[in-house]
């Protein structure tokens, strides 16, 4: 087991080489594994739209929501990042993987939240970037995280942020965590 990390609940938190590499190794080759099941679903939000809408798309597996438990199969496979984090399932509200296909040219996907603040109240986001592309993460405060595999980058749900779409693989995965401090 591997100890838990602490990060800051008021500010953004980078922190590189998250998981073991033979665990990160494990993880990336079942997330982006040909058996590994993926929905199709539009990449934007709150009908957020920066490009033609058929090229406004991503790939997504829900692994945790609140109000509909979890799939047990999946929380075994991101059980080390869940014990790094110090959750459980009493404290998540959510828990998905995105996975976004390669774009002709970087831009920002659309300022959100991935959880209503004023819904869920003391709340946490993380990004967990299952693997490197040139595609970043941004924040409204100016912050700009680069897209690095087995990096997690944790803040504030109130923090608006943005993915910029990458031009330099295949695909750009990530898995994003939602939690309540409270509980």
């Amino acid at each position: 087991m591997e100890k838990r990390t602490d990060y800051s609940t008021d500010d953004i938190t980078v922190i590189d080489d998250f998981l073991k590499p033979e665990r990160y190794s494990k993880l990336l080759n079942s997330v982006l594994s040909n058996s590994f099941h993926w929905t199709v679903g539009p990449s934007l939000t709150d009908n957020v739209r920066v490009m033609e809408r058929k090229y406004d798309m991503q790939m997504v597996r829900m692994f945790y929501r609140e109000f509909e438990g979890p799939d047990m199969e999946i929380i075994k496979m991101i059980a080390p990042l869940l014990s790094k984090l110090g959750l459980n399932s009493s404290k998540l509200i959510r828990v998905k993987a995105n996975l976004v296909p390669c774009k002709h040219e970087h831009m920002l996907a659309g300022w959100h939240t991935d959880v209503s603040p004023s819904k869920f109240g003391n709340s946490m986001t993380a990004i967990y970037y299952v693997n490197g592309t040139n595609g970043s993460t941004h924040f409204r405060n100016g912050d700009i995280i680069e897209g690095k595999g087995n990096r997690i980058v944790i803040f504030p749900s109130s923090y608006e942020h943005s993915a910029c779409y990458h031009t330099d693989h295949l695909a750009r995965c990530v898995i994003n965590f939602n939690w309540f401090l409270d509980k």
